[in-house]
């Protein structure tokens, strides 16, 4: 029988990250509708998805980097958060049942059956999806939630939709803004034969 972590103990893991969490998905979205905005074309929304969630690896791989209960684990072009050496969490897009659309996939099934041949080195640890669901424009989220998932069946699932993220500053230090120089023209010298 597999023993899953359970809602109660999931909720004091994630208490200290669940608004770095938001805030990570709040500013990747600002900075995937800033690039958006600079594209003439339409983008359907597969594409955005893609893009949003490599956005959100970036941040997430900067700012988990340091922090002494969080590991980041790089695999499959994507990554495991991995929370206290409990919780390995994927950033997914979310549905109104609150379940991910995969691919069927070895991967896929080993995370939502909960095996652990994925994280041979971590035993007891549950997976779970850090879900976001959009809304139609893709302007901002509906929701966030944590789902735990075994096969089909939701075992529990945490609404972090109204934790403030607005204490949170993902930016140590903003970047100087570039200076530019003063260009020089260059004169040609006109010779005899011109």
């Amino acid at each position: 029988m597999i023993e899953l972590i359970t809602e109660e103990q999931a909720k004091d893991i994630l208490a200290p990250h669940l608004a770095v969490v938001k805030a990570i998905m709040i500013e990747s979205l600002e900075d995937l509708n800033k690039a958006l905005s600079i594209i003439p074309e339409s983008v359907n929304k597969r594409a955005k998805c893609s893009l949003l969630h490599s956005i959100a690896i970036e941040k997430s791989k900067k700012h988990f980097a340091n922090v002494s209960d969080v590991h980041i684990s790089l695999k499959y072009q994507s990554i495991q958060i991995i929370f206290n050496k409990k919780l390995v969490g994927r950033i997914k897009k979310v549905n109104k049942d609150n379940k991910c659309s995969n691919a069927k996939t070895n991967r896929n099934d080993s995370i939502l059956s909960q095996q652990l041949t994925l994280f041979p080195d971590v035993s007891s640890t549950t997976f779970i999806d850090l879900g976001y669901e959009m809304d139609t424009t893709w302007a901002e989220y509906k929701r966030h939630i944590v789902v735990c998932r075994l096969n089909d069946s939701i075992e529990w699932h945490i609404d972090f939709t109204d934790i403030s993220e607005n204490a949170i500053s993902l930016t140590a230090k903003k970047a100087d803004p570039l200076s530019l120089k003063e260009e020089v023209q260059i004169k040609i010298k006109k010779t005899k034969n011109q």
